[in-house]
């Protein structure tokens, strides 16, 4: 293909499931997933779809090692083609040694007791950047700060040996990564600030824009290909704005060059942005990373079967047709019911899936040849949910200052993107950060009560009983 960026290379990190556990960080797969589509898209960016130009290091194959050697791996490409645009993009946690200054990127083999022998410093991070001589070079750094990007178990707190602290990358390192000609580094927020999550859980904030500016949000009609500057453009605007509005925060990236103003993929498979701009595309990207997210790992692994055309996913937040969250509630063979995301473990062999009314009972699992009943999750819709809501990011932007009001922040946050998930809400979830919202903030909690426990509201069942129960466990004597 004449339009194909031949010359683009990319080494995409991304550490979802850790060694130990408790810090694992599924979304940063599902970052990395999505931008290797896009790049890859012969008709977006056109980056060759082959393992000489774009690799992925992810979970278990994601350590201290092959991280090191992925990075060697970009060093003989750009010996062998000095012409070549290099991108490496590394999503999951970063920490800083309070003691020593030193920051730390997590790889999947870290050991909790030994940080500094097991994690990647960013000064050798560094270091292996420097070897790589190629003319253009840009690195991309989305790690989070405190439980910004949501744990594996939504822990309100993710726990860390004395002395580390969740940042993002401090300005000073990114300096020093940014050092020499044809070099740019952007990071996903500011060092005391957060990364964070859609509402929907599909990807970060910062990684959703920058799939966006790939496909031209930042540039102008005509452009033929997506330059640094068109990245910060769309970034510098976007990722502000979105973070505010989805997750009551603050969130600026940061961007640093030493460099021209480089290409970075051709836009649009080389056709570029047409007379209207990225208004006449902007309806079509967004169709493209919606069809990027179903096509993400455990999110939308496809089980066979349509329902009116619409394929049916497995994983959290399943998506049916139209972008409506469903569930699989019924079958008709026995009328046990199935609640949740999963169905036989995530299977629903060769059965088949209909259209029908939610059943009113219960159960675990759909037997063999059953059929299975698929229904859209009522309840509030989006709008409504948000207005509930605003009570209570009221109540705690009302907190003075010196309070946990970030913390508070997030915890709303969390309940929120739980809201939006209608009856497939999880009580464990939902239990968590109502309890952590009590214990950081009294007064936004109790409107959350008196918020959430209203039927009128709209919201989930699950939200509805444990309210209540926080209600009337307040009004009950001590000691009854």
């Amino acid at each position: 293909m004449s339009n194909q960026f031949t010359h683009g290379y990319a080494l995409l990190i991304g550490i979802g499931e850790s060694a130990y556990q408790d810090w694992s960080l599924p979304v940063a797969v599902k970052d990395m997933q999505a931008l290797k589509a896009i790049l890859t898209d012969a008709n977006l960016c056109a980056y060759p779809d082959d393992k000489g130009h774009v690799r992925l290091l992810r979970d278990a194959g994601a350590t201290r090692n092959t991280i090191l050697a992925g990075l060697d791996w970009l060093k003989t490409q750009a010996a062998a083609a000095p012409e070549a645009t290099i991108v490496v993009y590394f999503s999951g946690h970063g920490w800083l040694d309070r003691s020593t200054g030193q920051y730390y990127l997590i790889p999947h083999d870290i050991a909790p007791f030994d940080i500094p022998g097991t994690a990647l410093p960013a000064l050798i991070f560094n270091n292996a950047l420097r070897q790589i001589l190629a003319q253009r070079l840009l690195v991309f750094i989305d790690s989070c700060h405190a439980a910004g990007m949501a744990t594996a178990k939504d822990a309100p707190v993710l726990k860390l040996p004395s002395g580390f602290a969740q940042t993002a990358l401090p300005k000073g390192l990114a300096d020093d990564l940014k050092r020499g000609e044809g070099r740019a580094v952007f990071t996903s927020s500011r060092e005391k600030e957060k990364s964070w999550v859609r509402p929907d859980g599909t990807m970060s904030i910062y990684t959703y824009h920058l799939i966006e500016a790939l496909q031209g949000a930042g540039n102008q009609a005509g452009d033929k290909v997506v330059r640094v500057s068109n990245l910060m453009n769309c970034l510098g605007k976007a990722v502000p704005e979105s973070a505010r509005k989805l997750c009551y925060a603050e969130q600026t990236p940061f961007f640093d060059a030493a460099t021209e103003d480089f290409p970075v993929a051709v836009l649009l498979g080389g056709k570029g942005l047409p007379g209207g701009g990225w208004a006449a595309v902007q309806h079509e990207a967004a169709a493209t990373i919606r069809r990027v997210v179903q096509a993400l790992g455990e999110r939308s692994v496809a089980i066979g079967g349509d329902v009116q055309g619409s394929t049916i996913v497995t994983g959290d937040g399943n998506v049916v047709g139209d972008g409506s969250s469903a569930r699989v509630v019924k079958t008709t063979a026995g009328g046990d019911v199935v609640h949740g995301d999963k169905v036989a473990g995530d299977k629903v062999g060769g059965d088949k899936i209909t259209v029908g009314d939610i059943s009113g009972s219960t159960g675990v699992a759909i037997g063999p040849g059953a059929q299975a009943t698929v229904t859209q999750t009522t309840g509030a819709s989006a709008d409504e949910i948000a207005r509930a809501f605003a009570a209570i990011v009221q109540a705690v932007n009302a907190m003075p200052e010196g309070t946990r009001k970030e913390d508070a922040r997030e915890a709303v946050q969390k309940l929120e993107a739980e809201a939006r998930r209608g009856e497939q809400a999880e009580g464990g979830r939902v239990r968590r950060w109502f309890a952590f919202l009590a214990e950081v903030s009294a007064d936004a909690w109790e409107v959350a009560v008196n918020v959430l426990a209203n039927p009128i509201a709209g919201i989930g069942t699950v939200f509805r009983k444990i309210a209540a129960r926080a209600r009337e466990e307040r009004r009950r004597p001590s000691g009854s």
